[in-house]
Parts: structure tokens; C-alpha cells; sequence
């Protein structure tokens, strides 16, 4: 189970929880933005520097913004609200529009 999916638990049973910006209302949930422009929040990835995603930085970010922008048609405000906020998410741009580097 994931956080996403416990929220969603939780609120089927009553309660009231905060929600990605591209979460979607479905099953009797109705996902709603608070006010204004979505919560900005910092995603770390850790790993062991031995470990299968050393020094393919470049590549786990691509993989990790390619992922959340799939996820934008979940939640049509949230797309519209990126459609119109593009200074928001430069650094998803630009690493998507890199040519991937040569592998070793």
C-alpha cells in the first residue's frame, strides 16, 4: 500500500486528507485545490552509491518527470493549472529535453 492509496482509505471512510495535484476524484472522492497555485513540495531519491542508479542522475530524473507528467490527465485542473504555469516546472522541461547521455 502506498500513501496515495491510504489517503484514499481514509477519506472513503470519512475522514479528510491532502491530496497530490494530480490525484483524481473518482469513487465518491472529489479532489479540490485549497487556493491558488498547488503545494510545491522537494522529492529526494535515496540510494546506496553502489547501488544500480549510480551516476545515472540524469536518468532517474528523466524516468521521475517523465512519471509525473503522465500523471497530469488524472486531474484536469492540475494540468491546466501546468499549461498555464510553465515557469513552474522548468527543471521537468529542460531534463526531458536532453538527449540522454551516452552510456559507459
Amino acid at each position: 500500500m502506498n500513501e496515495a492509496s491510504t489517503a484514499r482509505g481514509l477519506v472513503a471512510n470519512g475522514a479528510v486528507s491532502f491530496a497530490l495535484p494530480q490525484s483524481r476524484s473518482g469513487d465518491g472522492i472529489v479532489v479540490r485545490p485549497l487556493r491558488g497555485a498547488p503545494l510545491m513540495v522537494d522529492l529526494m531519491l535515496a540510494t546506496r552509491r553502489e547501488g544500480p542508479a549510480a551516476g545515472r542522475a540524469h536518468d532517474v530524473f528523466a524516468a521521475a518527470a517523465r512519471a509525473h507528467r503522465a500523471l497530469l490527465p488524472r486531474n484536469p485542473r492540475y494540468a491546466r493549472w501546468w499549461e498555464e504555469h510553465p515557469g513552474a516546472h522548468r527543471e521537468i522541461d529542460a531534463a526531458l529535453a536532453l538527449e540522454r547521455p551516452a552510456a559507459d
